[in-house]
């Protein structure tokens, strides 16, 4: 199959089809820049893409720009044995959890490789597990067994440190990492808030006094009704447009919902859209609203508490300088106490989110103060170095 390459890594996925609403979705578009597209400064190379199609894998290889190859393989023994005869991997880096359970034959196929897995913590507390029937106290315990062969687990934010600590995982293999924002953008786009703002006026005939947006996935934890029940009993209720930006399960009964309690121009559904336009959404709208919850989800004979462990586009809303509504869970309270006057953490009661909605004019016309640097930059600087260590 010809000569072995040393140093190499391999990026493991769940799909490559993706709008890039979802953290680890943009989060897989930018390592896959980083790492597979762009050749300059790079600590570490990753030019094969596996996707988990299921029943079945999708080998994606990148390694010659000219010979680009693609090929479906339909059992994890060949799946192994077939890259086996490909490469010598120095990195595995898995940014799936669905992945989970195979990593002890990834560790025996491949004993010289280190193996990454990025988590929040969401994914160990459902404990998903495809091979067999198991209990919910099983599965976390096979997950967290799984968790600890691995070499470096990474979280995006102290919240998800001490999450993943909780659960078992052992805490020298934890590196913080947070999701990263494209800076070059966000620059620009702040820079032109006043006239992005005016377009998108001008494109959706707004009249009301404030644009509200929620660039999120229409999913029950985010706590969307919350937030718009909440604008409703307001006392700005008629003087907010909201902008809805993404896709989900929750995405017809909150069309249903809008129709009934708000004006038809008083409401639009963009849809789903890239990051890019995402971001230049963000930066025409004068609040983000994030009043995520502690939802309660069940998974088979256990049940757990799923929630916001990072907010990758409330930093994005900071690094615009758009205002943000949000509730005090996860790791929310993190973007408020490393930043200044990036608008208002909410309680997780009704009448504290109602307060914010009331106060919108006075949120929005305070002065940012952004602290950290939150670039895609920083972020694969802090994963160079740890490649680094094991480059040499």
């Amino acid at each position: 199959m010809g000569e072995k390459i040393e140093k190499i890594g391999i990026f493991l996925v769940h799909s490559l089809n993706n709008c890039g609403i979802g953290g680890m979705e943009t989060h897989q578009q930018a390592f896959i820049h980083r790492y597979v597209q762009n050749p300059i400064h790079r600590k570490a190379y990753f030019p094969y893409i596996i996707e988990n199609e299921g029943l079945h894998f999708i080998f994606h290889d990148f390694s010659k720009e000219t010979k680009y190859r693609k090929l479906e393989l339909f059992d994890l023994q060949d799946l192994l044995f077939f890259l086996k005869e490909q490469v010598t991997f120095s990195i595995i880096f898995l940014n799936d959890g669905w992945w989970i359970e195979s990593v002890a034959s990834f560790k025996t196929a491949f004993p010289l490789s280190h193996i990454y897995m990025r988590s929040g913590g969401n994914d160990i507390e459902l404990a998903p597990w495809n091979n067999g029937t198991f209990s919910y106290k099983q599965r976390r315990l096979l997950w967290k067994y799984s968790i600890n062969k691995l070499d470096f687990i990474i979280a995006n934010s102290d919240y998800s440190v001490s999450r993943l600590i909780s659960l078992g995982v052992n805490m020298h293999k934890i590196v913080k990492i947070r999701g990263g924002v494209n800076k070059v953008l966000c620059s620009e786009c702040m820079a032109k808030k006043d006239s992005l703002r005016k377009e998108l006026v001008n494109h959706l005939g707004i009249v009301q006094q404030f644009i509200v947006i929620f660039a999120t996935r229409f999913v029950p934890f985010k706590g969307i009704f919350l937030a718009l029940n909440c604008i409703k009993k307001s006392r700005n209720a008629d003087n907010c447009h909201l902008l809805f930006v993404g896709s989900g399960q929750l995405e017809l009964e909150l069309k249903e919902w809008c129709s009934k309690n708000f004006s038809l121009n008083q409401f639009t559904f963009w849809g789903e859209t890239s990051n890019e336009d995402t971001i230049r959404l963000i930066a025409s709208s004068d609040v983000l609203v994030n009043t995520s919850i502690y939802l309660n989800r069940q998974s088979g004979d256990g049940n757990y508490h799923h929630t916001e462990t990072m907010g990758r586009s409330m930093m994005e809303a900071i690094s615009v300088g758009t205002k943000i509504i949000a509730t005090n869970v996860g790791g929310t309270n993190e973007l408020f106490s490393e930043n200044q006057y990036i608008g208002y953490l909410s309680d997780l009661d009704e009448q504290s989110i109602i307060s914010a909605f009331n106060m919108v004019e006075s949120i929005i016309n305070e002065q940012t103060y952004q602290i950290p640097d939150y670039s895609w930059e920083r972020v694969f600087e802090l994963y160079d170095n740890m490649f680094s260590k094991i480059l040499k």
